[in-house]
């Protein structure tokens, strides 16, 4: 049974349904836990209810499209519209869609370019919210080219995400484009690209044009707003703890003969890589003690992170805690050391917020879940490149119904790619906060 009415909506979410019914293209750039969803949902309802939409399209994460969206129309009592998830195998994603269609309907991201296929030309939302919105952020993906041709049978697009720029202000271009087709920051994309930002004599590195940050943040404030968790929220304490480990030896020297020679012969394995790419994942995985060889097997190279990794469980004294990883080698390492630890999936999360799991694994990928009631300390095992990753997975746990100090520990590799890695995401977070801060949402301000 819903639990929650609409008098139960905080102020900044009533100004961001106004905002939302007010422009017909907007993009809400919220931290998560500050209820976006609901406001989202609010929002087309009120504009279903005056006739001025009819069916909306949720594109978002699979597991948040199959659940979140959902759960939270179960939540609140005056959310009172149809709704379905179209997920599942083709056939069953088929039996779906042949339904009559439901006010509102969900579908993973992943699926999008199924769906434009299956419908050709029978389009039939007018409505379409994207949520996580930096899953578009590139106009070269197959999503968004699929996405692009239906946008002259589409009235109303509504952008979520609490990371528009997480590798910076190029994500925006392609992300602005879905809502004025090149209006604000030109088209195409080659021209936004040249004209704020300059590259390095290889073509390869881009950086932003004096004065650039100012014209793009300008070009984008009428149909952008900000809210950020600290201006609203009184959460627990956020504590980054880095525990910092060493190679020694010849685990040492043979971390830097791969990262010299791109080739690292074993007594029993030739780990290779053909590309700066390739090198890079080779020597996180290095770092992180497992390492895939040619065809595909794995070679335990040492113990250091999963030392720290124990350390960090027996001073937990039997909290729970949650820990990422950035390769399938690494979730084997940590099993290997905790039997009982599980992987997330659609079924275990319940009973880890019931505190029934002590340690519960899963890939930096991992959207949307709400964590916050099993545990309050994640390790970070394996690092991320990505701000985006690197802040869904804290907020996980530190959000709203969070009543402890949230820790984070990053065991990080000293002397590797980690500390590379660990910086890129101190500099990203910056570059954003700067571009959060100048769209931000002053309650009365919008619309």
């Amino acid at each position: 049974m819903p639990t929650r009415t609409r008098k139960d909506l905080e102020p900044y979410q009533e100004t961001s349904i106004d905002w939302i019914k007010s422009h017909p293209s907007c993009a809400l750039w919220v931290d998560m836990g500050l209820g976006k969803t609901i406001a989202a949902l609010t929002a087309v309802q009120d504009l279903v209810y005056t006739f001025q939409s009819r069916y909306v399209l949720v594109i978002a994460p699979p597991r948040v499209a199959k659940n979140i969206w959902p759960d939270e129309i179960g939540t609140w009592s005056h959310i009172n519209v149809d709704y379905r998830s179209i997920a599942g195998s083709v056939s069953v994603r088929e039996r779906l869609l042949a339904l009559p269609l439901s006010t509102i309907t969900t579908i993973s991201v992943h699926n999008l370019e199924w769906l434009v296929n299956r419908l050709q030309d029978n389009w039939p939302w007018d409505v379409v919210i994207i949520d996580e919105a930096h899953y578009f952020k590139s106009h070269t993906t197959v999503r968004f080219k699929a996405f692009k041709d239906e946008l002259d049978k589409i009235e109303r697009i509504i952008e979520l995400t609490g990371t528009p720029a997480g590798n910076g202000l190029m994500d925006l271009w392609a992300q602005i484009w879905l809502l004025d087709q090149g209006e604000r920051l030109g088209h195409p994309y080659s021209y936004f690209r040249d004209r704020y930002f300059e590259s390095d004599y290889m073509g390869y590195n881009w950086t932003l044009r004096p004065d650039s940050k100012k014209v793009i943040y300008d070009a984008v404030d009428d149909i952008c707003i900000s809210l950020q968790t600290k201006d609203y929220l009184q959460l627990p304490p956020l504590v980054i703890n880095r525990i910092n480990v060493q190679l020694e030896g010849d685990t040492k020297t043979g971390y830097h003969q791969l990262e010299r020679d791109f080739v690292l012969e074993l007594e029993h394995v030739v780990i290779h890589a053909n590309s700066a790419a390739a090198l890079t994942q080779k020597l996180q995985q290095y770092a992180n003690g497992a390492v895939y060889d040619q065809d595909g097997q794995v070679t335990d190279l040492h113990g250091w992170k999963t030392d720290a990794l124990r350390s960090v469980v027996l001073d937990s004294v039997g909290d729970s805690i949650l820990v990422s990883y950035a390769h399938r080698c690494q979730s084997a390492q940590i099993q290997k050391l905790f039997p009982k630890a599980e992987l997330i999936n659609d079924y275990n999360v319940t009973r880890w917020n019931q505190g029934l799991i002590q340690i519960l694994i899963c890939p930096w990928s991992t959207l949307g879940e709400n964590l916050q009631q099993g545990g309050h300390i994640v390790v970070c095992f394996g690092l991320t490149w990505s701000l985006t990753q690197w802040q869904q997975l804290i907020t996980r746990l530190w959000r709203q119904g969070q009543d402890r100090p949230v820790i984070v520990h990053q065991i990080v590799c000293m002397g590797t790619v980690d500390e590379v890695m660990v910086q890129a995401i101190n500099d990203k977070e910056t570059n954003q906060l700067e571009l959060l801060q100048r769209v931000k949402l002053q309650i009365g301000e919008h619309p």
